[in-house]
């Protein structure tokens, strides 16, 4: 009996592990307080959080961001997602970078304590629905080459998605 192709593998099991995360609750309780962490906000401070530890700096730059979270909300607008962020700011999750004339793309977002706060509030939803019952009745062995597997994917796969961040180091010129 002959092993299927990876690729028809792969693509056969991709259906199976997308349908099988749930989707957040429209809220979550954060310090006594509902917070709305409705699509795209949980991604947005996620990637963020991602974004800055994959860089080594305390932010990210608004502009790599926002070229992550259209990836996965292609009717995401630049005005969509800085209203999205300006949002989070007033609510006090982020903080944004103020320099005067500066482009949009390249002000530094980064987590605040409340942001750290409510992205904690998220994983431990995630940990609960997802990952507990993905790891459930798995001996400690198999838990290890489960994450090993996952880690491996993640490590293959991060760099292909940073590949649609594009350049936002310097300020684009105004007409």
């Amino acid at each position: 009996m002959s092993k299927r192709d990876p690729i028809d593998r792969a693509l056969a099991s991709f259906p199976k592990l997308y349908h099988y995360i749930p989707p957040l609750p429209k809220t979550l309780n954060v310090g006594g307080k509902k917070v709305n962490v409705k699509s795209p906000r949980e991604a947005i401070l996620w990637l963020l959080e991602t974004l800055a530890k994959d860089t080594r700096k305390p932010y990210c730059l608004h502009g790599d961001l926002q070229d992550l979270i259209q990836r996965w909300h292609p009717g995401m607008t630049p005005a969509r997602f800085s209203g999205i962020t300006s949002e989070l700011k007033r609510a006090g999750f982020i903080t944004k970078s103020q320099h005067s004339g500066q482009d949009d793309r390249t002000k530094q977002l980064a987590l605040t304590k409340r942001g750290e706060g409510l992205l904690e509030a998220i994983k431990a939803y995630r940990r609960e629905t997802v990952v507990n019952s993905l790891f459930k009745g798995l001996s400690a062995r198999q838990q290890d080459k489960l994450a090993d597997s996952i880690d491996a994917v993640a490590a293959w796969t991060w760099p292909k998605i940073r590949e649609v961040i594009k350049p936002h180091s310097k300020p684009r010129a105004r007409r």
